[in-house]
């Protein structure tokens, strides 16, 4: 019964909220029927990050010597219950069985007592996890969605918080500007659309849930799977090393006329080698499992060293593998270790080797005289 009366409740609240939605005074801020929260230009925004009690997506503008890149970190808190085992009382194992008797002797019918000690208390564990990763091209949208965030209306900010799910709101969402940070409160969601109620300076606006989605579940939308962000029809030239030090170079050909590309030698461009066409197919798949910061790559022996040269820019990845046969990468364009989908890193690393079946070793010429 209780239950029913909770949902019946909440129900009602999420009906309140939506006849306020659809019943406030038109904004006459927009054209378009929409009003910014604040002002904000894409370049003016540094961070955006999803706050509620058991998870933070903070997605941030960083740098470094290959350039301007958008970092995701994610953290989780999983909570979990247990109660203790309770500890029984052995004692009485090792008592003597021989009936008692005397006028301390228990009368007949008497039983023991009762234990009256109370069940232990459940245990209650946080977990915390954090997960850092590359943003894909979908985290680079977030900053046009935020620079402003655009609300589908402002409502009568005169209504009860609580018919928005603003009087205990569930989180935030933070918003760091050069010009100084913002933060606004996350409310509950209109009935049938599931738009987003946020609070902001004493009022209250509802957002299109679609341009939350992204970054509230960017564990999972906004990962970056590539490993190199060249296309292989983008591809100039490719570098190959082993461990052995041995090292080629081939070059794609036609790479405008997808039908008719190949690649060759660097040192006989216009004669198609078949074995570095097939490879290069196998090494541009290579895609991104996950990301492991804390991956211990010094016990790994590596597969290749591979140097990609795009239109603009080159990008280094190092394969690795483990002892149990997984893949790793270090690249210049994921800023950090990833694990590789084992199946197609693997087709890879087993057939670099046949990328030098018919490169010449390095002369020795002059060696013997």
């Amino acid at each position: 019964m209780r239950q029913v009366v909770v949902l019946g409740g909440l129900l009602a609240v999420s009906l309140v909220g939506s006849y306020l939605t659809w019943t406030a005074p038109e904004s006459s801020q927009s054209d378009d029927d929409t009003v910014a929260l604040y002002q904000a230009a894409a370049d003016d925004l540094q961070a955006i990050a999803w706050v509620t009690e058991d998870l933070t997506v903070r997605v941030e503008r960083k740098s470094d010597a290959a350039g301007p890149y958008t970092w995701v970190t994610v953290t989780e808190i999983q909570e979990s219950t247990f109660t203790p085992a309770v500890e029984e009382d052995e004692s009485d194992d090792d008592t003597d069985s021989t009936e008692e008797i005397g006028p301390d002797a228990p009368e007949e019918g008497d039983t023991d007592p009762v234990d009256e000690t109370p069940p232990p208390e459940p245990e209650v564990t946080r977990t915390e996890t954090v997960t850092a990763f590359l943003g894909n091209d979908t985290s680079d949208e977030i900053w046009t969605t935020f620079a402003p965030l655009y609300a589908l209306r402002k409502l009568d900010s005169s209504a009860s918080k609580a018919a928005f799910g603003l009087e205990e709101p569930s989180g935030t969402l933070e918003v760091v500007r050069r010009s100084g940070p913002l933060e606004l409160q996350l409310g509950g969601e209109s009935y049938g659309t599931k738009d987003q109620y946020v609070g902001f300076k004493d009022a209250v606006y509802l957002i299109d849930t679609q341009k939350l989605r992204s970054l509230r579940f960017g564990k999972s939308r906004l990962v970056q799977r590539l490993v190199m962000p060249v296309a292989k029809k983008d591809a100039v030239a490719l570098s190959i090393t082993l461990p052995s030090g041995q090292t080629g170079t081939w070059t794609q050909q036609n790479a405008a006329d997808v039908a008719n590309a190949f690649w060759s030698n660097s040192d006989t461009p216009e004669t198609a080698n078949d074995t570095a066409t097939s490879w290069s197919e196998k090494f541009f798949r290579m895609r991104v499992q996950s990301y492991e910061a804390e991956a211990d790559l010094s016990a790994m022996k590596e597969s290749f060293t591979a140097q990609v040269k795009g239109p603009d820019a080159s990008w280094t990845i190092k394969v690795l593998e483990n002892s149990e046969g997984d893949f790793y990468a270090l690249s210049s364009f994921n800023r950090a270790p990833v694990l590789l989908t084992k199946t197609l890193a693997a087709e890879a690393a087993g057939d670099v080797s046949l990328l030098f079946d018919d490169v010449e070793p390095a002369s020795d010429e002059g060696a013997e005289e």
